[in-house]
């Protein structure tokens, strides 16, 4: 699945999520709001994205660093790809 969103939008949803307490589980693309699922709570933002719904696998996958590294970024538009077995931030300077 390939999705793009502002930064800013979506390290404003990451930071919601207890890192050191919590880590995400799942992510839910449900038509243009995409679902972060963590052992403790769900949150959601708006994206763009050709799919409609899908449901990946998360367990294993950094999304502590992905919210570091957009924490340094300045406002601008990404596009992610995620998948059960990886995930992949596209940024453009």
């Amino acid at each position: 699945m390939k999705i793009i969103v502002s930064s800013k939008s979506m390290y404003n949803c990451l930071k919601g999520i207890y890192f050191d307490n919590e880590s995400v589980i799942s992510v839910y693309l449900n038509r243009n709001e995409l679902i972060f699922y963590t052992s403790k709570r769900s949150v959601s933002l708006l994206v763009e994205s050709s799919e409609q719904m899908a449901l990946y696998n998360q367990a294993d996958r950094r999304w502590d660093w992905v919210c570091e590294l957009l924490k340094s970024v300045g406002e601008q538009p990404i596009v992610m790809e995620i998948t059960d077995k990886k995930l992949d931030v596209i940024f453009q300077y």
